[in-house]
């Protein structure tokens, strides 16, 4: 089933509303997603073709799409202090990454982007080198941590060998979590959006630093 979308526009809930159409250009139903990112307008519509196929109403698939928020770790907000928005996202691969930070950027347009992101094993990190180098356009600063090794032995190679070629050239190596949590919370005014991007132990940065921003909301208040 050949199905697109049309009139697709940002709805209040961040995600994007739009109208579906089949390959005759017949209207099929509307969607209203509540998750970011024009990535999963395409996901979307791949749930409905599946939906049409197995002889189900469009009407109720495009409502249980309307009432997804989203899987663990995935743009997953984390919660909001002193005027600085924080979220997780379990993004591993460029593309992922790409996908994510695109999402953060149609979604908070004039804001400061963060991306703190934790290379997931040596020899990913390094069979995508290229790749995750230029996967950051859509951040304003970019910290790389320590590669997570996961099960993998220590190669030799580190992340300052991707941010020594990453764009955008503002990007840092900071391996230690502490040293990046502490960056964070020197560097970030109110505004910014911080994306911690890890299926590591990373998502412990924006734990600790949502609570070290509330502490000080709290002090201030």
């Amino acid at each position: 089933v050949g199905l697109r979308a049309i009139d697709v526009n940002r709805n209040s809930e961040g995600g994007f509303s739009f109208r579906v159409r089949t390959d005759t250009d017949a209207e099929l139903t509307e969607v209203t997603l509540s998750v970011p990112g024009e990535h999963n307008v395409r996901n979307a519509l791949a749930a409905l073709a599946v939906a049409q196929e197995l002889k189900l109403d469009a009407a109720a698939a495009a409502e249980a799409l309307g009432n997804f928020k989203g899987t663990g770790r995935r743009f997953d907000l984390r919660g909001e202090a002193d005027g600085i928005t924080i979220i997780d996202d379990y993004a591993h691969h460029p593309t992922e990454i790409r996908a994510t930070l695109a999402a953060a950027r149609s979604r908070y347009v004039d804001r400061r982007i963060w991306a703190v992101w934790q290379p997931h094993t040596y020899s990913r990190t390094q069979m995508l080198l290229s790749e995750f180098t230029r996967a950051f356009h859509d951040a304003d600063f970019v910290i790389v941590t320590a590669i997570y090794a996961a099960r993998e032995q220590d190669n030799g190679f580190t992340a300052a060998q991707v941010v020594a070629g990453m764009q955008p050239a503002n990007a840092r190596y900071i391996p230690a979590l502490d040293d990046v949590r502490d960056t964070l919370l020197a560097e970030l005014r109110p505004g910014d959006v911080l994306l911690v991007l890890s299926a590591g132990d990373a998502d412990q940065i924006s734990a600790q630093v949502l609570s070290a921003l509330r502490s000080t909301e709290e002090h201030h208040g």
